[in-house]
């Protein structure tokens, strides 16, 4: 009975962390696609504009990656005072150039239709009361496995690798609740390489890093690293790795 209960529960919250995981894949994708183009477009406006609005998006996403994955309810929030200092600064410059001025009203309005929409699935969480009921027939299940074993070698075997079996489809939930996948964060490259694109070096919290939720590419020689924690002044330091001999 334990078994079959936790088949259904566990189906259905499979799918739906799945669909959770997947639609903020793609809107985090988009959204950095709307960064570089908003990066883009700015360049009309002369080197000065441009680099007030490329140090405005480098804090919005240092930001964003102190609080995404730790204290998601507040990741909105906290972006929030970056992207309307952004559309403050695109709102005072001068409208000579009227094409190119609504089409960066229209690069942050898709932004923050696709900020707000990812703040909608972040804030979805599975209850204590439902983590505890997958618990306790996970619990169950294992008692049952592990008292009707017997000596013989195929029923130690099954045993394991049934009991092995339940704690995964277990894990698995866990990871796609934290948006990972194997215990990595597969989020953070799209950001990244915006990152790169503005001309700023690449950023990865300490705290990912020690946790190995994210983990530094091999060819990526030059990066920063946040030492503070998230709603702290940013405390960053660069790390230049040495050239292997």
């Amino acid at each position: 009975m334990s078994s079959f209960l936790f088949a259904i529960l566990a189906g259905f919250f499979i799918t739906r962390l799945n669909t959770r995981f997947n639609n903020i894949k793609e809107i985090i994708a988009e959204n950095d696609g709307f960064y570089v183009v908003l990066h883009s477009m700015c360049k009309v406006y002369g080197k000065n504009f441009t680099e007030k609005i490329t140090n405005l998006i480098d804090g919005a996403y240092i930001e964003a990656y102190d609080y995404f994955g730790v204290k998601t309810e507040s990741y909105y929030k906290q972006e929030s005072k970056y992207y309307f200092k952004i559309f403050d600064l695109v709102n005072s410059v001068e409208k000579e150039q009227k094409n190119s001025f609504e089409e960066l009203l229209a690069c942050l309005r898709d932004i923050e239709k696709n900020r707000n929409k990812s703040n909608v699935y972040l804030i979805e969480k599975m209850r204590i009361g439902q983590w505890l009921l997958l618990g306790v027939f996970v619990t169950i299940m294992l008692f049952c496995l592990f008292y009707l074993k017997t000596p013989l070698l195929y029923s130690q075997v099954v045993t394991i690798l049934l009991s092995t079996g339940i704690i995964m489809v277990f894990l698995i939930m866990k990871d796609l609740y934290n948006l990972r996948l194997g215990g990595e964060v597969h989020m953070y490259e799209s950001g990244q390489e915006v990152f790169e694109y503005i001309g700023k070096l690449r950023y990865y919290p300490l705290s990912d890093l020690k946790s190995k939720a994210v983990k530094v590419p091999k060819n990526i020689k030059k990066y920063k690293i946040g030492l503070h924690k998230p709603g702290e002044k940013f405390n960053i330091k660069i790390v230049e790795k040495e050239a292997k001999k």
